[in-house]
């Protein structure tokens, strides 16, 4: 974990039939939840959006959550997991190891 990582003022948080990840992010950033699990990793791209479901939706950023970022939250249900899984996040192609794990 570094400044870069902390400044996206990362929670993450288990309720309970999902994983909830929120966080600060540009639009441009490309973020990914990783869950590790015996020597499997399964990958979950974070959408960076005002709305967390954006179909067919068009963003606009005012300058400030240019410069800020926009708050999210992002979720994983928990459906076809099972087990303990480490997390680790992935932001702009750095993997970062948060020490934390989930269970479903």
């Amino acid at each position: 974990i570094d400044d870069t990582y902390n400044s996206h003022h990362i929670t993450f948080t288990k309720e309970e039939d999902r994983l909830v990840l929120n966080g600060q992010f540009k639009k441009d950033n490309k973020v990914n939840i990783i869950l590790y699990k015996d020597f499997k990793a399964l990958y979950y791209n974070v959408k960076v959006s005002k709305k967390p479901y954006t179909a067919l939706c068009v963003d606009i950023f005012t300058e400030t959550e240019d410069e800020n970022g926009i708050v999210i939250n992002s979720y994983i249900n928990d459906e076809g997991l099972s087990g303990d899984y480490n997390l680790y996040l992935e932001i702009d192609g750095k993997i970062y190891n948060t020490g934390k794990y989930v269970s479903f």
